[in-house]
């Protein structure tokens, strides 16, 4: 049989030619989970992942017993499912209710193991300013998923720029009509100093506002991780020293704002931009009934209500040996890819769209027929 750490892999039932060992996770998931529901006794672990006391997410799971043979998995099963948690939801703070020898072990596997502790600095320390935590309790903090509203807002005198890796745009608005748009080629990945960016950044925002009476808000958008406006992790800034991105890169687009006299200045993952395009162009796309996978439908609520959820789907950790985490800003390079995915989505829901407005239309004159 084929394990991992008392996990039970499964093959696919059509393995990959050039890849003929490879397991999927979500068929050791489901084996995992048959096992626990044939056992008879299942035992409840249910986990609250915290951002901060405002924002919580809640997940509940289930472990075989101690005493059942294949417990051994119990462990591997959970740090995966924490793993997905954190890199798709975002939080330093697990409050865990469950066997407190599972928990004891989760929390000395992030102070204590290469891939842990990897996980506490990226998404702990540097998107949270704490390291990961384990608490175990039978308490948990009740869920709270705050949403930020995003978009939809085009009165008045604006200026939009969306920073990429060979390019930045910018774009001034009046009333919702665009009255100056430009490109700028750049190559801000290998620079180390943050000055450059700054530069460019500003030198854009300039030449937007140069068409505009006055400017009321600016927003903008890159790869990255940003929290209240300050950069957490963002490819970028690659070339930038540790210390450096700490000292002038964290505050970067928080000076940029001071430098426009303080006006509304948001700065937001370039995927949540994706989603509040999609949420104003193709909204009766999803409201015509499109079913959807579980979990996205939800976020899907979200948008419909105009917010965006605070989940940080930019990163996702690819690591499963302490190995390949030294392997992970050559993986960003695979995040762009998933761009072109979210691009194929719109364009079937607006083949959809188009398809259920023809058939209104033909409908329509049927009855008119009559």
């Amino acid at each position: 049989m084929n394990v991992n750490q008392g996990l039970v892999l499964v093959a696919p039932r059509n393995p990959p030619v050039l890849d003929a060992s490879f397991r999927p996770a979500i068929l050791a998931n489901r084996a995992f989970r048959e096992q626990v529901r044939a056992s008879g006794k299942p035992v409840p672990v249910r986990l609250a992942l915290e951002q901060s006391e405002t924002a919580v997410s809640h997940f509940t799971t289930q472990v075989l017993p101690e005493e059942h043979p294949q417990a051994a998995g119990n462990f591997i099963y959970l740090e995966r499912i924490a793993r997905l948690l954190l890199w798709s939801r975002g939080g330093f703070r697990f409050h865990f209710d469950g066997p407190p020898e599972l928990a004891a072990r989760l929390a000395a596997y992030y102070r204590e193991t290469p891939t842990g502790k990897f996980d506490s600095n990226i998404v702990g320390e540097r998107m949270f300013d704490h390291p990961i935590e384990v608490i175990h309790t039978t308490n948990l903090p009740p869920e709270r998923r705050p949403a930020a509203s995003l978009g939809r807002h085009l009165e008045g005198c604006r200026i939009g720029f969306d920073l990429g890796g060979s390019d930045r745009k910018v774009a001034a608005v009046i009333d919702g009509k665009v009255v100056f748009s430009e490109e700028t080629v750049w190559d801000p990945y290998f620079q180390p100093d943050p000055q450059y960016h700054f530069d460019g950044i500003m030198d854009s925002l300039r030449k937007a506002a140069a068409h505009l009476p006055r400017v009321d808000a600016i927003g903008g958008s890159a790869a990255g991780i940003y929290v209240g406006n300050q950069v957490k992790v963002a490819s970028l800034f690659r070339g930038v020293a540790p210390d450096v991105f700490d000292r002038r890169v964290k505050n970067l687009f928080l000076e940029v704002r001071k430098a426009w006299n303080n006006v509304p200045f948001e700065v937001v993952n370039d995927g949540e931009v994706t989603e509040s395009i999609f949420l104003a162009d193709y909204p009766s796309a999803v409201k015509a009934g499109v079913q959807f996978p579980p979990g996205l439908g939800s976020v899907l609520g979200e948008l419909l209500e105009g917010r965006v959820l605070q989940h940080f789907p930019e990163l996702v950790h690819p690591a499963h040996e302490a190995t390949a985490v030294h392997e992970l800003p050559d993986q960003m390079k695979q995040i762009l890819g998933h761009r072109r995915a979210q691009l194929r989505m719109i364009q079937e829901l607006r083949d959809i769209e188009a398809h259920d407005a023809v058939a209104r239309q033909e409908r329509g004159d049927a009855d008119d027929g009559h």
